[in-house]
């Protein structure tokens, strides 16, 4: 009987995840959206490596026990990507979801 691999990686909600961000500076955020959609508006702080190339993680975060908070715009491709970093061994991702539900203020730019 073959067993399925299951990446694992946690989920909370964007106000939850605002309280935690707030309360832990050494959290690193990754918005996994394209470029351009990033450039419009990004959480504080947030990183850009778009879900479309997962394998920029391991330049941009080289070290696989960094906590890690994912987004996106609505939650679907920060799953896909909270899934895609978990399986190359990344073991404290959580996905937080779509910017969309994000409680604060937004960067602009690069």
């Amino acid at each position: 009987m073959s067993q399925l691999f299951q990446s694992t990686f946690q989920t909370l909600t964007m106000d939850e995840a605002k309280i935690e961000i707030e309360d832990n500076p050494n959290i690193i955020i990754v918005d996994v959206r394209t470029p351009e959609e990033y450039k419009k508006g990004h959480i504080p702080g947030a990183m850009n490596i778009p879900v479309e190339t997962p394998q920029l993680i391991t330049e941009k975060i080289p070290d696989k026990n960094e906590t890690i908070f994912v987004y996106c715009l609505s939650g679907g491709r920060s799953q896909r990507a909270s899934e895609l970093f978990a399986d190359m061994g990344y073991g404290h991702i959580t996905d937080i979801g779509g910017i969309l539900f994000w409680p604060g203020n937004l960067e602009k730019g690069e």
